[in-house]
């Protein structure tokens, strides 16, 4: 437990300044937007705070390259570390993961507060939280999958680099773009449909965002869904045997074959 807390506390120096960055510059954008447009619109803010919202999927990856990135500067401790490289892993996914929720919290907090403030809304605070958490839960799995792909990558990087030097950069950045065709690809085969389609799970939002007609200043928001929005346990398995496939084999090759 020690020397898990001692990574802990290595981690909050390494990352804490990304984490306070990410927090301030979220809130100067939504601050500086209310600030130009509250007199005009106020539901206008919601534009940011959405975007911003959905931009959470890059938290963790952007976490995991500023951590990783500290750590590359002192390889050799990083690769001979009495602590197993899970143990590493799970400190900065810990760390990540905290500060996610908290970032996610406070964005959270700020969308129902504007929505609750307009007559499309009134009373129905308590659907708004359970809709926002559930796309909260969509952003994190998101965002720990392409860190965990990021984590890959630079394991691949530092490997390729003890034998080809800086031109391990340009074989990490081709793997990087040729990664989503290979999805796109395995996405369209008939296996992969035939895996990922069972399981259906509904969330019962559909009366909340069915024929939503919110004014945004000059803007008109208009949705109409007719479909609620669902999960399929299908494609969620099949998404976590690739993440964790993903994971052992960067562990696997940073434990054991990557040298400085």
């Amino acid at each position: 437990m020690s020397g898990f807390k001692g990574l802990w506390k290595k981690e909050w120096r390494l990352t804490l300044a990304f984490h306070i960055f990410v927090l301030l510059l979220q809130l100067v954008i939504i601050g500086l937007t209310y600030w130009r447009v509250s007199s005009f619109n106020e539901n206008f803010v919601l534009i940011p705070m959405l975007l911003i919202l959905i931009l959470h999927i890059f938290y963790l990856p952007g976490f995991m390259l500023v951590s990783l990135g500290k750590e590359a500067r002192m390889l050799h401790l990083f690769l001979h570390s009495p602590r197993s490289i899970h143990t590493i892993m799970g400190a900065k996914a810990l760390n990540g993961l905290l500060f996610m929720v908290i970032s996610l919290t406070v964005i959270n907090g700020l969308i129902v507060y504007v929505l609750s403030r307009t007559e499309l809304f009134t009373g129905k605070v308590g659907e708004i939280i359970r809709l926002l958490l559930w796309g909260d839960v969509q952003l994190i799995a998101l965002s720990l999958e392409f860190s965990i792909f990021l984590f890959l990558l630079w394991t691949i990087r530092q490997l390729l680099k003890s034998y080809i030097g800086k031109w391990s950069i340009l074989i990490t950045i081709l793997i990087f773009i040729a990664f989503p065709f290979v999805t796109y690809w395995l996405t369209t085969q008939p296996f992969y449909e035939f895996m990922t389609s069972w399981g259906e799970v509904s969330f019962g939002f559909i009366d909340l965002i069915q024929n939503l007609d919110l004014d945004i200043g000059n803007f008109q928001m208009e949705i109409e869904a007719e479909e609620d929005a669902t999960w399929y346990i299908g494609e969620v398995f099949v998404e976590l045997i690739f993440t964790v496939l993903f994971y052992w084999l960067a562990s696997y090759l940073l434990d054991k074959k990557v040298e400085v």
